[in-house]
């Protein structure tokens, strides 16, 4: 194995030598035609029709098949020409580009719309990387985008790039005597890669309709269990600020943590905890507290403080819906005993530190 390994190494080193530097499947489209016979009636090659492309097609399945015998003697041929089949950068490789994907295309069934497509998907692509099973991904690809565009404009909806079918719908939201309606963004993935290339339209068709109606409903479930918490007294938000709340939810909610807008979220802190200084972020509020510490217990050396508490919104949201406590004045405390240990510990160092150097 190691032997024949070393053969093929050395006649693939020959063969771009020969071919400029390319390998074999780019180099032989430039081989004239009447050496092409010659080596053709050499190999004792049986083809029916003597055409280049026909002969180009036959060399390369020849040397791919791996046999030691066809490759030396193919080497040794070109080898005997004495000369070289240089590239023509712009030309040539577009030639063996295009010959190689039309070779590669009359095995496989497509449309005239899909060559077109294929040609333009590898009009850069290295000689190299034009293999068949590569084509026969990228038409399952476009096979596959077309019928999912089908399906986009029949359902009113777009697949994102997870493969996931996302879409709208209006939802009727009844709360404290007041009726209103969202339109939600849903998302569901009825299918995968391989469903769209082996089911005709009408099961993919069947299986959207069947997802988009489980999505919608559990969507119902959600709302339906959300509005039976909204409607129950809660002792942080007014009637006015829940209805407020569901107005403005974005149209991708959560049930699990809808938003609170920020001003109503600022007068809770404000009222229940006597915090005026706070800073909204996209996903979290820092509260700020001011505290007082006289160093080493001595009250004319009192200093004073403040505090930066940073509270994931989701965490309020859940508990604000809830009517849950909010520990802020213990989390505050326990944020103070640790701030100020470390501060005694760090002094303590520095006043030991400043004595050894007196």
């Amino acid at each position: 194995m190691a032997k024949k390994k070393k053969k093929f190494i050395k006649y693939n080193q020959t063969i771009r030598k020969i071919f400029g530097g390319e390998g074999f499947d780019e180099g032989i489209v430039r081989v004239p035609l009447d050496n092409l016979i010659e080596m053709a009636m050499i190999l004792g090659l049986k083809e029916e029709r003597l055409g280049k492309a026909d002969l180009v097609r036959a060399f390369r399945r020849l040397w791919s098949s791996g046999d030691t015998g066809d490759r030396a003697l193919i080497t040794e041929y070109l080898k005997s020409l004495d000369t070289t089949f240089e590239p023509d950068r712009a030309v040539r490789n577009e030639e063996a580009r295009e010959a190689k994907i039309s070779e590669i295309l009359s095995q496989i069934p497509h449309t005239p719309a899909e060559e077109v497509a294929v040609r333009e998907l590898f009009a850069d692509a290295k000689l190299k990387k034009i293999t068949p099973a590569r084509i026969e991904r990228a038409l399952i690809k476009l096979r596959n985008a077309r019928k999912r565009g089908d399906l986009e404009e029949r359902f009113d909806g777009s697949f994102d790039e997870e493969g996931a079918f996302v879409f709208y719908h209006s939802f009727a939201f009844e709360l404290h005597g007041e009726t209103f309606h969202k339109i939600l963004q849903l998302r569901c993935t009825p299918f995968d890669e391989e469903a769209i290339r082996d089911l005709d339209e009408k099961e993919l068709e069947k299986r959207l309709e069947a997802c988009k109606a489980r999505t919608v409903e559990k969507r119902k479930e959600e709302i339906g269990r959300f509005l039976e918490q909204a409607e129950r007294p809660n002792p942080y938000l007014s009637p006015e600020e829940i209805l407020d709340a569901l107005k403005r939810i974005p149209e991708d909610c959560d049930f699990a943590f809808v938003p609170i807008p920020d001003e109503t979220i600022r007068r809770i802190f404000f009222e229940r905890f006597g915090i005026a200084d706070a800073e909204f972020l996209s996903e979290t509020v820092r509260l700020f507290r001011r505290f007082e510490k006289a160093i080493f217990g001595n009250e004319a050396w009192r200093v004073s403080y403040r505090l930066a508490l940073e509270v994931q919104k989701r965490w309020i949201y859940q508990a604000l819906w809830g009517g849950e406590p909010l520990p802020i004045e213990e989390d505050f405390e326990n944020l103070r005993e640790e701030t100020e240990h470390q501060f005694d510990t760090e002094l303590l160092a520095l006043r030991e530190a400043l004595a050894g150097e007196a």
